[in-house]
């Protein structure tokens, strides 16, 4: 899927999915021809006007047919000034989809075995030793499917259906950890974005729980915290790796401290990690960080 060419070199320097022509004066020539669009036939015939292969070819079509300053005529100096950036961004989108699909392939193992993510040898000490939380399940979501869960509702506004969209489950007996993940076509530019859904002693989501909120919060935004920017840069392309990883040790630590608070004699969750004393509050967050010697 990732490597599909319908969407492996859409959005390389922009936001650019290729089904409309970035020349304006294309509207009205549609218009006058009854249609709105680009029909699918034409674009599967003749291909994709991104517009990079514009620029490649000399074109850069003005936003608009008011736009004085650019020009619908061919300019070589348009090619010489944008191809070492085209070039760049198409090698490191070939890199990055090849290294995305291996770690989705390498992930749908888990609908039979077993398995453990591929974590660079440096990052180890990041996490800690002993995960009890298992990947159970892999598998694709399509955005119709997505949009419509209410679970979700919070991250309409910036997931789409040119994004790649997969259903992450997480086992801890007796609990399940749903994560929805989206995963933007510039990956790893943009990380990918977690939803979370929690089923023990009930269902737990963001609309309910302020540790779902602070786990979901850390995985879409804390990589910095235990990762520094040179760190992200020189491993980019095993983000998604590094962020499961982070979720499966902060799933651990949510479930250990979060039973530890809870007014009972049995313990479902023995407590393996070394962390701060659990407390009650959203501002707080104690649940996602554990000893990485542990």
């Amino acid at each position: 899927e990732v490597l599909h060419t319908s969407s492996l070199l859409a959005h390389l320097t922009c936001y650019d999915p290729g089904d409309s022509s970035p020349d304006p004066s294309s509207i009205y020539l549609l218009k006058k021809a009854g249609m709105e669009e680009i029909p699918d036939s034409v674009l599967e015939e003749h291909g994709l006007p991104y517009i990079w292969a514009q620029n490649l070819a000399g074109f850069d079509f003005p936003e608009a047919l008011s736009d004085e300053h650019r020009s619908t005529q061919v300019d070589e100096n348009v090619c010489i000034s944008k191809v070492d950036n085209i070039v760049l961004s198409v090698r490191n989108r070939l890199e990055s989809r090849l290294s995305l699909q291996r770690q989705v392939s390498h992930l749908e193992k888990a609908k039979v075995t077993n398995i453990e993510l591929n974590i660079p040898e440096e990052f180890k000490d990041k996490f800690p030793a002993r995960i009890s939380s298992r990947i159970r399940n892999w598998g694709a979501v399509d955005f119709e499917q997505y949009s419509s869960l209410e679970v979700a509702k919070h991250l309409q506004d910036i997931i789409d259906k040119t994004d790649f969209i997969y259903r992450l489950q997480i086992d801890r007996d007796p609990a399940k950890l749903i994560a929805l993940i989206a995963i933007k076509p510039d990956y790893p530019r943009t990380h990918p974005i977690f939803c979370l859904n929690l089923h023990w002693n009930g269902e737990h989501n963001i609309n309910n729980s302020e540790h779902i909120r602070a786990l979901e919060r850390e995985i879409n935004l804390g990589l910095n915290n235990i990762f520094d920017e040179n760190e992200l840069v020189s491993h980019r392309t095993e983000i998604l790796s590094l962020q499961i990883q982070k979720l499966l040790s902060g799933f651990d630590v949510m479930l250990e401290a979060w039973n530890a608070t809870q007014d009972t004699d049995h313990l479902e969750f023995p407590r393996e990690k070394t962390f701060l004393q659990p407390v009650r509050s959203v501002v707080l967050n104690p649940f996602y960080r554990a000893n990485s010697l542990q």
